[in-house]
């Protein structure tokens, strides 16, 4: 793919953005100047852009996206699609929501699910414990009052359980 630059919004005349995802400083004449990206973070490449005195560092990845993919529903993030956070090439990104944005670092193994169920540090049941909790209360042999007092938890816990509004991945 060739290399294509834009303008920086806000910083044009000094630096410029590629679809590649270098940055360049273009206020020295005839001295363009690759930036120098950092690990934002730990996580994004950024640089840092200077105008007037004035300094703001940059995610690469957002730079990008503004500069090269229109975002007609105004969403607020952007997604790297291989989930490599330094591969900041045009087509690697897309504009998405957090909701969006959370359930592709899961769907991936970016992020993962471990604070669900009995990983989650305050549970007081267990995997075994919300099945058969299921199971006794769908054959209706017992109240959730009843559930509630055998497995020590409030009666609104049991009604999250029997109706999947918690430990839904079960």
């Amino acid at each position: 793919m060739k290399e294509k630059w834009k303008d920086i919004e806000g910083f044009e005349g000094y630096y410029q953005v590629s679809n590649l995802g270098n940055v360049l400083s273009i206020r020295w004449k005839n001295k363009d100047k690759l930036l120098k990206k950092s690990l934002s973070g730990g996580r994004y490449e950024s640089v840092t852009l200077c105008k007037n005195n004035y300094k703001k560092t940059k995610r690469v990845h957002r730079l990008v996206a503004k500069a090269f993919i229109p975002n007609p529903e105004n969403k607020p993030e952007v997604n790297h699609i291989n989930g490599i956070k330094t591969d900041n090439r045009v087509e690697n990104l897309e504009w998405c929501t957090a909701k969006e944005n959370n359930k592709h670092a899961v769907d991936t193994g970016l992020k993962s699910n471990s604070f669900k169920g009995e990983k989650n540090g305050v549970s007081k049941l267990t995997k075994k414990c919300v099945l058969k909790i299921r199971d006794r209360y769908s054959k209706g042999d017992i109240s959730q009052r009843k559930l509630a007092k055998q497995y020590n938890v409030n009666q609104r816990c049991i009604w999250a359980v029997v109706n999947f509004e918690s430990w839904k991945h079960i």
